[in-house]
């Protein structure tokens, strides 16, 4: 005696799928920032306006995903190239985030880029500066996630940047690594 199913197996495959793949499809983008495709429903950037906010507030904004590609460490010294280093910052967000204002007379920023990471859990922090001597010495600290760390497919630009008083001369960079330890 055979027994038939009421369906075929592959509609039985698909009908699985379409319950079970929204599910993981959520679950894998708790965190995510979600950019819709062309949606003609969606507001363009001309519409939406722009948000002018804090340095902080604006920078953190960008901490894990900003646009930067690659790699850099940068002192910037005039709103010139601080209207540069930002559109690569925001590329991409809307609505459009104003770049923070810098009274460049008195201040200038250090910016830190991780580079594109393929995963989530990576960040990157100026996390001392130190003008002991008359230099300007920036620690950068670059954490990577742990064995233990639970991670998403999702792809990071971490960037860092703060505002400190003006001054000439060069900053030295001084590079550390860590490893986040993520508790079981």
């Amino acid at each position: 005696m055979t027994i038939r199913s009421p369906q075929p197996p592959r509609v039985r495959a698909a009908a699985l799928a379409a319950m079970v793949l929204p599910a993981v499809l959520a679950a894998a983008t708790v965190g995510c920032d979600v950019v819709p495709i062309a949606d003609p429903s969606v507001p363009d950037e001309a519409s939406l306006g722009t948000t002018s906010l804090p340095f902080d507030s604006a920078v953190s904004l960008f901490r894990l995903a900003s646009g930067v590609e690659r790699s850099d460490r940068v002192v910037i010294h005039d709103d010139r190239e601080w209207a540069a280093q930002w559109e690569i910052v925001a590329r991409g967000r809307l609505p459009r985030i104003d770049r923070p204002l810098v009274d460049f007379t008195r201040q200038m920023v250090l910016f830190a880029s991780m580079g594109a990471r393929a995963t989530s859990g990576y960040t990157i922090a100026i996390s001392s500066i130190d003008t002991t001597g008359g230099a300007l010495r920036a620690t950068v600290t670059q954490t990577a996630p742990g064995a233990r760390c639970a991670t998403t497919p999702f792809v990071t630009r971490p960037i860092a940047a703060v505002v400190v008083p003006r001054r000439s001369g060069d900053v030295t960079w001084i590079e550390r690594t860590a490893v986040a330890d993520c508790a079981p």
